[in-house]
Protein backbone atom coordinates (compact mmCIF):
# COMPACT_ATOMS: atom_id res chain seq x y z
CA UNK A 1 0.00 0.00 0.00
CA UNK A 2 3.11 2.42 0.42
CA UNK A 3 5.61 0.83 -1.25
CA UNK A 4 5.83 3.88 -3.39
CA UNK A 5 6.25 6.61 -0.62
CA UNK A 6 9.62 8.04 -0.05
CA UNK A 7 9.59 9.86 3.93
CA UNK A 8 11.24 13.11 3.51
CA UNK A 9 14.97 13.47 5.31
CA UNK A 10 13.71 16.43 7.24
CA UNK A 11 11.10 19.07 7.57
CA UNK A 12 11.34 23.28 8.75
CA UNK A 13 7.54 24.27 9.20
CA UNK A 14 9.77 27.87 9.00
CA UNK A 15 10.68 27.05 5.50
CA UNK A 16 6.89 26.00 4.92
CA UNK A 17 5.15 29.04 6.08
CA UNK A 18 3.77 27.65 8.84
CA UNK A 19 5.49 29.00 12.19
CA UNK A 20 7.49 32.19 12.24
CA UNK A 21 11.54 32.17 13.47
CA UNK A 22 11.78 32.11 17.78
CA UNK A 23 11.60 35.28 19.14
CA UNK A 24 14.01 37.22 20.92
CA UNK A 25 12.40 37.68 24.39
CA UNK A 26 15.09 40.31 25.77
CA UNK A 27 14.96 40.52 29.00
CA UNK A 28 11.56 40.30 29.94
CA UNK A 29 11.19 36.49 29.84
CA UNK A 30 7.31 36.67 28.93
CA UNK A 31 6.40 33.81 27.20
CA UNK A 32 2.31 34.18 26.99
CA UNK A 33 2.16 35.24 23.49
CA UNK A 34 4.44 32.38 22.73
CA UNK A 35 2.65 30.04 24.71
CA UNK A 36 -0.83 31.19 22.71
CA UNK A 37 0.49 30.99 19.37
CA UNK A 38 1.45 27.99 19.64
CA UNK A 39 -1.85 26.14 19.85
CA UNK A 40 -2.83 27.43 16.58
CA UNK A 41 0.09 26.17 15.25
CA UNK A 42 -0.02 22.65 16.55
CA UNK A 43 -3.81 22.55 15.56
CA UNK A 44 -1.97 23.53 11.33
CA UNK A 45 1.31 20.63 11.75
Amino acid sequence: MYRDVTAVVSLDWRDEGVVSPVKNQGTCGKDDSSCNSSIPIQLII
